[in-house]
């Protein structure tokens, strides 16, 4: 079955301190199981997650897409997210659905076009839009500066979150274009340490995005190899461990990426390049991986 998500007015009431904006707890939704609707996207269970959805680039702003994942293609119109003041997003660089706290993580670089949406935390309360919720914006909440823990330096290359399904750890990928020095961190987000940055003691490869696969296991794309590879990078270290498995395609050539599993009907991963121009390419790489490309102009995935 899946479920139609009936929304209520969604405030997150917050207080400014010391520049830090702390946000109440993420409201719940209520859920009606109906019968499936006409528009609905095929059930790809990720993480627990049924509905997949696209953080996308579009022009000065960012938008959330739902994905249809048996046609690979965006399945309903873009939804813009704005930051406070209504003020549009250029751009988020990683997104993860929390099923524990019922909201959405997303971070931005120092690449972001207004200097005070650089280097932050972000959160969109409440669940993400289902198929037959309206449209309109969505409105992400700043949360707190992305800072080391320790140092207190500012973490300015936040790149990928994701969240462990099995800990429950949100995940952090700090890389950039140039990718010279990659990393990979813990993020806290909740309570006083929240944008708190812990980095992991181990080098990874040079990887441009990641997500946990039906196995549970964190998987890094290290997308502008030639060819492109899929590595298993220790929750631990950060590290590269276990076997890697090539993605044969020449489609990966961009440091833009993001790859979400896909469990059922069978386990498989999706993968999409950003600013790869082609609307579709070949494919020729084992049986549980896929490539599509007609998910244009696609940063980061998640799934709920």
């Amino acid at each position: 079955m899946q479920l139609n998500r009936k929304w209520g007015p969604a405030i997150a009431l917050s207080a400014v301190v010391g520049g830090t904006m702390f946000l109440a707890a993420c409201q719940k939704e209520n859920n009606e199981a109906v019968a499936p609707a006409s528009d609905a996207i095929g059930l790809a269970k990720s993480g627990g997650g049924t509905y997949v959805y696209a953080l996308t680039r579009t022009g000065g702003g960012s938008a959330l897409t739902l994905v249809n994942t048996i046609l690979y293609r965006y399945a309903t119109p873009a939804r813009p997210i704005i930051g406070p003041g209504g003020l549009a997003v250029d751009h988020f660089t990683g997104i993860a659905w929390d099923v524990s706290s019922g909201c959405t993580w997303l971070v931005t670089d120092n690449n972001t076009s207004n200097s005070a949406f650089r280097s932050l935390l972000w959160r969109i309360p409440g669940p993400l839009p289902t198929p037959g919720s309206g449209g309109g914006v969505i409105t992400a909440n700043i949360v707190a500066p992305l800072v080391e823990t320790g140092s207190g330096a500012t973490v300015t290359d936040a790149w990928d979150i994701e969240r462990d399904p099995t800990s429950g750890t949100i995940y952090l990928l700090r890389n950039t274009k140039v990718g010279a020095s990659p990393r990979m961190a813990t993020l806290s987000v909740t309570g006083v340490t929240a944008g708190e940055v812990t980095n992991l003691p181990g080098t990874p490869p040079n990887v441009q995005a990641f997500t946990f696969d039906c196995a549970s296991k964190l998987m890094a794309l290290k997308s502008i190899a030639a060819p492109p590879q899929l590595l298993e990078l220790s929750t631990v270290t950060g590290a590269s461990v276990g076997s890697s498995t090539t993605w044969s395609t020449s489609a990966f050539t961009a440091a833009d990426a993001g790859i979400e599993a896909v469990c059922t009907p069978s386990p498989r991963m999706m993968g999409v390049n950003a600013f790869v121009p082609t609307p579709s390419y070949g494919q020729n790489v084992p049986v549980l991986w896929s490539t599509h490309g007609s998910l244009l102009n696609t940063l980061d995935m998640t799934s709920m």
